[in-house]
């Protein structure tokens, strides 16, 4: 038996909201941003997305006219999806490491959109997943080729300005890890230069910087709590 379906009299309709479900949800900001600036939004718009968008945008001062981004991200089994099939499979990805969906990842489409509409280039991103062997966490890296001066701590100090008031973002000299942030909801950053060649890392949690914490980031905002509020709990560093 099926029963009837009984309207929310408080309900009105939106044609904004409408068109807003219907996106995924990295591009969902740029409809709406009447709480809070989309920017800050789009870093923790989902897993594999969030932080890319910001690294282009500091790099784009130094990148030559080519724009051909080189990403490379490993992911751990819980970043894979809820789907029963091989790539969530615990057991059959541990102790494992392999590429998929190489230059053809779904979510080249939202990194490219979403990395225009902050830094104003249309960049090529070669972009290659890879199944890590662990459960939690992502590491990026994000590789591009420069066409101005830019030496290595010239990148750090630029990242560092970039993020002084992020309060999950940490950019050290040393290149970053999973474990150091795995379950928590920091984002570890770090680069290189060299031979006119950049590279910013960075590692978060998938399901927590990369989704619930960053739910609950924006939720603070939203209802005019301390941004921090239930997020600063650091990684164990045992996961």
């Amino acid at each position: 038996m099926i029963l009837p379906f009984f309207p929310n009299p408080r309900y009105e309709y939106s044609p904004l909201a409408e068109q807003i479900a219907a996106l995924t949800s990295p591009l969902r900001p740029f409809l709406d941003d009447k709480v809070a600036d989309a920017k800050h939004f789009q870093l923790r718009a989902g897993n594999q997305f969030t932080g890319r968008h910001s690294q282009l945008a500091e790099l784009v001062p130094w990148l030559n006219g080519d724009t051909d981004i080189s990403l490379r991200v490993v992911t751990g089994s819980t970043g894979a999806g809820s789907k029963p099939v091989p790539g969530t499979h615990h057991p059959l990805r541990h102790g494992d490491l392999y590429s998929y969906s190489a230059l053809k990842h779904r979510h080249v489409p939202e990194v490219t959109a979403c990395a225009r509409a902050a830094s104003g280039v249309d960049a090529h991103f070669a972009f290659v997943p890879h199944s890590g062997p662990f459960a939690r966490g992502i590491h990026v890296t994000l590789q591009a080729q420069l066409t101005g001066a830019l030496d290595t701590p010239g990148l750090l100090a630029a990242l560092r300005e970039f993020y002084a008031h992020a309060p999950f973002v940490r950019v050290a000299d040393q290149a970053p890890r999973v474990k150091d942030v795995a379950t928590s909801n920091y984002a570890h950053l770090s680069g290189a230069v060299a031979g006119g060649t950049v590279a910013v890392l960075c590692a978060i949690d998938n399901l927590n910087k990369g989704a619930a914490g960053g739910a609950v980031q924006w939720m603070n905002r939203m209802f005019g709590l301390p941004e921090t509020a239930g997020l600063t709990a650091p990684a164990p560093g045992w996961t």
